[in-house]
């Protein structure tokens, strides 16, 4: 996260929650309830979303993280790199 300078040049999202950690303590736990807590949806397909919207925001960072947890928990990796409408998987 080099556009941010009050981060080193080879930060990690690790490197930002504790440098807030009083912010982070709180949107951590809804975090984890919205990627991974009851739903109709996969955790496979929140990540498929969480991947979509990263690429629209041209956040390449969060496209790779959500992309890699995507995979992970058994989306075909070509879904995940491919323009599809998303509105068609789920």
């Amino acid at each position: 996260m080099p556009f941010l300078r009050s981060l080193k040049p080879d930060a990690t999202t690790r490197d930002i929650i504790e440098q807030r950690l009083e912010i982070f303590r709180h949107l951590l736990p809804a975090n984890e309830l919205i990627l991974r807590g009851p739903s109709e949806l996969t955790a496979g397909e929140r990540e498929l979303i969480g991947t979509y919207v990263s690429a629209k925001n041209s956040c390449t960072y969060c496209y790779g993280g959500h992309a890699a947890a995507a995979a992970a928990f058994g989306l075909d990796p070509a879904l995940v790199d491919c323009n599809v409408d998303i509105r068609s998987i789920i």
